[in-house]
């Protein structure tokens, strides 16, 4: 049905003592290591990547990855109200954002996370106990 069973809302993160952070997170494309045609495939990604695919992925109405085909995604918008709030909402978020940093230990910190809630979200385990896990395997 149309009908969700919970109410939606936004906060602002808490700022420390060295300002804001918070991190924005989306899909990303990758190339295997065991892929037979590198070459091919990096200039596949290029193109889904690319400013053509991110312009027409931002007149679609979706949020593009390119900072600048983010202007067309709020054109985009055909609601004022939304496209007004929305602007202000991204402009805010975005200010003094810089890029993330990402390890050698990524990608195995980026999965052991998600599987770490999941007992969390099924009750067999608090947030507490969820990140000291994850800072006993990870923590240096």
């Amino acid at each position: 049905g149309d009908k969700v069973n919970f109410k939606g809302g936004a906060v602002r993160l808490p700022i420390g003592e060295a300002g804001p952070y918070s991190v924005v997170l989306g899909s990303g494309y990758g190339v295997a290591a065991n892929c037979e045609n590198k070459d091919a495939a990096l200039k596949v990604l290029g193109a889904l990547a690319g400013a053509k695919a991110e312009q027409f992925i931002a007149e679609q109405g979706n949020f593009p990855a390119q900072k600048a085909e983010q202007p067309t995604f709020l054109a985009s918008l055909k609601d004022e109200f939304q496209k007004t709030n929305l602007t202000a909402a991204f402009e805010a978020a975005f200010e003094g954002a810089t890029a993330q940093r990402v390890t050698a230990d990524w990608t195995e910190v980026s999965t052991a996370f998600p599987q770490e809630l999941v007992s969390v979200y099924s009750g067999q385990s608090t947030m507490k106990e969820a990140l000291e896990s994850l800072q006993s395997r990870f923590g240096k």
